[in-house]
């Protein structure tokens, strides 16, 4: 089994030039805050190159405040 990892940006490319590899299962993770701050933005579409898609709704956090997201932390 490969793992590989690619931005939105590497991967829309990727799409694009024709070259996303065969056989691959997709693991998506998008923030949802993205949602109130652009109207327009959507998941991307896997459809034509992928069968297999799991979206994963992940909240990006800023780790100088992660407080104003009601997260805690503590260094070990």
């Amino acid at each position: 089994m490969n793992v590989s990892v690619y931005s939105r940006e590497d991967i829309e490319r990727i799409i694009a030039n024709g070259s996303f590899p065969r056989n691959t299962a997709v693991i998506s993770f998008y923030d949802p805050a993205v949602r109130r701050i652009d109207k327009d933005h959507a998941r991307l579409d896997y459809s034509g190159v992928c069968d297999t898609v799991f979206y994963s709704e992940l909240d990006d956090l800023d780790i100088d405040s992660p407080e104003s997201e009601g997260y805690t932390y503590q260094l070990v």
